[in-house]
């Protein structure tokens, strides 16, 4: 009787679990994280995701005001380029915070690319 066994090149690298994170790119907010940001940001589970994507929507321009005063010229460019797609993305933002707020099991932000135009997700666990 044979059996298959897995065949690996002699160039092969083990991947440590650390850096898979970096091979996937992504990031995980633990669930202190997220009750530090929805601190930040005055947000509530009573709010609902309609509350909460508001909140985050009027928070995507004190970011960019923060960012456009610590990086000047430059600064201002990211700082509109971040609060439109963070507004743009608020729903998808409340909905990740909304369910960490239930669960308590925190936030994979996960980084893709879509012809060309980096984009973020953001999922709970």
């Amino acid at each position: 009787m044979s059996t298959m066994a897995l065949q690996l090149p002699s160039s092969f690298v083990d991947v440590e679990r650390e850096e898979m994170e970096y091979v996937d790119g992504g990031y995980y907010l633990s669930h202190s994280q997220c009750q530090y940001i929805d601190g930040m940001i005055g947000t509530a589970a009573t709010m609902g995701i309609a509350g909460i994507a508001a909140c985050v929507d009027a928070s995507s321009a004190a970011v960019a005001g923060a960012i456009a005063a610590a990086i000047p010229g430059v600064g201002t460019v990211v700082a509109v380029l971040g609060a439109v797609y963070i507004a743009n993305q608020a729903w998808n933002i409340a909905s990740a915070l909304f369910t960490d707020m239930v669960h308590q099991r925190g936030i994979d932000i996960g980084v893709g690319w879509y012809f060309a135009v980096p984009y973020l997700s953001f999922s709970p666990r």
